[in-house]
């Protein structure tokens, strides 16, 4: 609700992220090639010391197994400081507000350095036994996911899978990790200029952000 009273000093425009009760989501995890394999090895890094801490998560004794996942609460410091700082996302419009995530998260560990976040790992029985979901990416030109979320089981009747939107605690920083296999709008693989399927293996997040820990970041672009 805040207006600048004195908007003709800047000259940039100006962003607004909004943080809590919300999911921050990496739109385009794929932007730079180089990128992909070094995210997959500061990933790898991160989780092998912590593999024992997983479990399954509860949900119905029906659910297929892309609707199971891994979960362990772990130290939000440590998430923070060899998870979000290790991995490296360039879109413009992801890295602005990845790096404004991360700053909320740092000045509310200032004052909660106990808090605990709870990491997901999608598709995931262990780390060898990781699904990899294909997602497609818009063909509205942007070149971005077009919906990472898996939905509801069934829509109607008797609710196997709720939807990944709601694998998280409400009160908790939740971290959703995926391992995607983007393909074009069409659902048809995309090829470097050698010819070899690009995009089979590409690590992205997602965030939950409780609303006790929400704020409002104003930016300049």
């Amino acid at each position: 609700m805040l207006k600048l009273n004195r908007p003709n000093v800047l000259y940039d425009d100006l962003n607004r992220d909004r943080f809590g009760s919300n999911w921050v989501e990496i739109k385009a995890p794929h932007d730079t090639d180089n990128l992909i394999e070094a995210n997959r090895n500061a990933l790898l890094e991160f989780l092998t010391p912590k593999e024992d801490f997983f479990a399954e998560d509860a949900g119905h004794s029906n659910r297929t197994e892309d609707q199971k996942h891994l979960v362990a609460e772990i130290p939000m410091q440590d998430c923070l400081d060899d998870l979000l700082r290790k991995l490296k996302f360039t879109r413009e419009s992801d890295s602005a507000t990845y790096s404004s995530l991360r700053g909320v998260l740092k000045r509310y560990l200032e004052n909660h350095p106990n808090e605990n976040c709870l990491v997901y790992l999608m598709s995931a029985n262990s780390l060898e036994d990781w699904k990899i979901r294909t997602r497609r990416l818009d063909k509205k030109g942007h070149d971005e996911i077009q919906e990472l979320f898996q939905g509801k089981n069934p829509r109607i009747g008797e609710v196997i899978y709720p939807g990944d939107r709601e694998i998280k605690n409400n009160n908790l920083v939740s971290i959703q990790i995926h391992r995607l296999h983007l393909k074009d709008s069409e659902g048809n693989d995309i090829f470097d200029e050698d010819g070899n399927v690009k995009y089979v293996d590409v690590p992205t997040l997602a965030i939950w952000i409780p609303e006790h820990i929400g704020v409002d970041i104003i930016r300049q672009v």
